[in-house]
């Protein structure tokens, strides 16, 4: 029987796991009636090296010592929120939890999760991530999406800037524009035409009524 596909539920691009410098994006899926298993990838954006590790069952990731299993619902909400601590862009600040990405001596690299606000309890899940072999269409993916990313950024610092005319205007002659936003410097507004000295794409939109 096939394995059901899973959902992304979290979708991070800029992850930096103190003390390392290295930005990584994050994906957290997990299963669509929102249960195990989970599944943790994780990709380098200098490096472009990947690593995932799917979650089965929860008690084998728990401390050795550990006398409970918290339950998955509880173990995932955390792991988001402190997964979404250390991604710059959205700047969440949480003191209830803590993620780590530790590299032992041998190479091996695991995701650690620490709960502090079950006070007296301090729970810690460890997550072993394997290290995917990349190819080089996944380095090229890789590529794609932070050329995706940079768009995306550029497009989040869009300007827009409004003009409009409140007269009538008679057939064949020039619409009076007048602006209704500061212009930038250099702009230039006049009776025929209006002059923006900055490069880039512009989207122009125009709505109005005809008599």
């Amino acid at each position: 029987m096939a394995e059901a596909p899973l959902g992304k539920v979290l979708n991070l691009s800029h992850v930096v796991f103190p003390p390392g410098e290295e930005a990584y994006r994050v994906h957290v899926s997990i299963a669509a009636d929102g249960n195990l298993p989970l599944h943790l990838w994780l990709e380098g954006k200098a490096s472009k090296e990947q690593w995932e590790c799917k979650v089965t069952d929860l008690a084998t990731h728990a401390l050795r010592d550990a006398d409970y299993v918290l339950p998955f619902s509880t173990v995932k909400t955390y792991l988001m929120r402190g997964l979404r601590a250390l991604d710059r862009a959205t700047k969440v600040d949480r003191n209830d939890c803590s993620v780590r990405l530790v590299r032992s001596t041998s190479g091996q690299t695991t995701m650690a999760l620490t709960m502090t606000a079950l006070d007296p309890l301090k729970a810690v899940y460890s997550f072993t991530l394997e290290e995917k072999s990349v190819k080089f269409v996944d380095v090229l993916d890789a590529k794609i999406r932070d050329l995706q990313e940079a768009m995306a950024t550029k497009l989040d610092l869009t300007t827009t800037w409004f003009f409009e005319s409140t007269g009538e205007t008679v057939a064949k002659n020039s619409i009076q524009w007048k602006a209704s936003t500061a212009l930038p410097p250099g702009a230039c507004l006049n009776s025929s035409s209006i002059t923006l000295f900055k490069t880039g794409l512009y989207s122009i939109q125009f709505s109005g009524t005809m008599p």
